[in-house]
This record gives C-alpha cells, structure tokens and sequence, in this order.
C-alpha cells in the first residue's frame, strides 16, 4: 500500500451471522479534513476501532500512515493522535494531572508538550483546575488535547462534538479547523451532524448498513445539484412559459418559486425571456442542495 495516512481495502469485520462492515475501500489523503457519515449503527464505530487495533477485521487490508496493521501497529500509532468514545478523566485531578498521567501509560512526552497541547485546545490557563468543574466541552478539548501530545500526523475522532450544546460544537469546530491549517494534521472524524461536517470537511465519505455509498470531495457531491431558483409574480404562467416555450428543465417545490437545473451562462437569456414576456422577476439565485440532503436521498432514510 502507498503512504496514505488511511487506506483500507475491502475492509470488512462480521460479528457472528451479522456483516457490521463490508468490504470498505478507504483513501485518506494527506491534509484531509475527512469525513466519516453514517447513521448510529451503520459500521462507522467498528471501522474506527479496526483502523486502530481495537478491533481485528474479518477480512481485507488497512494501513496507517503506510504501516500495515496489525503487523506494524506499534510503529503506526506513535504518530496517530484519537479519541474513541468521550474523553475519560479522574475528576480529583486537575486537567495538566491527567494529561501527564495518561501519557506516562503510553510513552515518554517532552515536558514542553503540554502546555503546548492545553494552547492549542485553549485551555492553557485552566490547566491547573479539577477536571469535575470542566464543562462538557472542557472536557472534549482536554481528549483533543490529550490526542495531540504526541505531535500525531493523523487525528482519528469518533464523533467529537457528541452531546456537545451549539456553543461547544462551534468551539470543536473551529479547534479543527485551525489544527488543520497551522499543524498540517490529516484529520478522520465520524459524525452524523451533517451541516458540521459540511462547514469544515473537504472529503467525505458515506457508510450506510456496513457499505460505502459514496467517498469523494463534498463539491463534487453537491455540484450535479445546483439549481437555480426563480421568483416571479406570476408563478403558474412562468412555469408553462419555461417549461413550454422554452422547453427547459424546471420544477416547482412550493407556490412560490421555480427551479431551473441550467448552466450559469444561460442566466442572462432566461432573465430576459421573462421580461421581454412581461413578467416581473424578483429573484434569480443559486440553489443547491445541501449535504443533508443528498446523504437522505443516498441513505433513503
């Protein structure tokens, strides 16, 4: 396998007569914002805790940062920061305690890198109060910050901002964002907050019932659905004029507006049809479907 910071092939783990993932194919790109969609239950979980040896696949390969798992697990994880699950810590110890309490369980850490980990989370300053006064999404940002101690090349994050209030969410948010962009971390998160993943995530991939359904750039998900929407006064008699006179692709969703699938060159024409007909036109603008909305077309939930 190339030195992809994930790649999987034909991946695929069964528990007794159930296939909880089957034959996932995986390409992480160095840099990648990347992420992992699925319902609850649809083998995202188990995929992360394969690609971290958690778990022993059934079949199929996986390598990390160009080592083959399992045989070079070891060499592959020094490099590789996660959280699995939410963050546990011991409440009666401060944040800066249980960092360098965990990180003596898995290998020597240089004295600097803590206060350089609580930085970049932006918790440098509450270092030294106990972990029960953190608020949930504290606590999320010390399991980040935990995960970067080892100056990783690639974070793996099962759905980091699960139980999270809007507020917390963004703070996660933007954390990855600026640890992408400053540290040049290859991020892999699972989650099922699909507008989140949307804002900050160049690649995706989705997973429905242990089977890939799609794994590419969110543009070009979203692309073959731009449509644009149209707003006249008179809805019914435009709607006969362009999809009669004009014989061009469009639809209703609603009284109130149109929607032509046409390229933006032909805008202008479609702008003056209308008003050399005599209608009035409000709007004409962009419209395209969300990630929700084709992760529910692909899923058919």
């Amino acid at each position: 396998m190339n030195r992809f910071p994930i790649e999987t092939r034909e991946l695929t783990k069964t528990f007794d007569s159930r296939t909880a993932v089957d034959r996932v194919s995986l390409q992480v790109q160095p840099g990648d914002v990347f992420g992992f969609l699925g319902q609850n239950g649809a083998g995202k979980s188990t995929t992360i805790r394969m690609l971290l040896g958690l778990v022993k696949p059934s079949s199929g390969q996986l390598s990390l940062l160009g080592y083959n798992l399992p045989q070079c697990r070891e060499q592959a994880l020094r490099k590789v920061g996660a959280i699995v699950d939410a963050p546990a810590f011991y409440d009666n110890l401060t944040g800066l305690e249980n960092l360098k309490l965990f990180s003596s369980l898995t290998g020597h850490i240089a004295p600097h890198r803590y206060s350089q980990a609580l930085r970049s989370v932006n918790l440098f300053g509450r270092q030294n109060d106990k972990v029960r006064v953190y608020s949930h999404g504290m606590r999320q940002r010390l399991g980040l910050a935990q995960a970067l101690l080892p100056q990783p090349e690639l974070l793996i994050l099962d759905e980091p901002t699960d139980g999270l209030d809007p507020q917390g969410i963004r703070e996660i948010r933007q954390l990855l964002v600026d640890l992408a962009k400053q540290q040049g971390l290859t991020i892999f998160l699972s989650s099922h907050l699909l507008h989140e993943v949307e804002r900050i995530c160049n690649r995706i991939a989705i997973i429905d019932q242990g089977r890939l359904l799609y794994q590419g750039t969110v543009q070009s998900l979203l692309e073959p659905d731009l449509q644009y929407k149209v707003r006249t006064d008179r809805t019914d008699q435009a709607f006969q004029f362009l999809s009669e006179d004009l014989r061009l692709p469009v639809f209703r969703n609603g009284t109130d507006h149109l929607y032509l699938r046409i390229a933006e060159a032909d805008i202008a024409k479609v702008n003056h049809s209308l008003v050399s007909q005599g209608f009035q036109v409000f709007e004409i603008s962009r419209h395209a479907s969300s990630l929700e909305d084709i992760y529910f077309r692909l899923t058919r939930c």
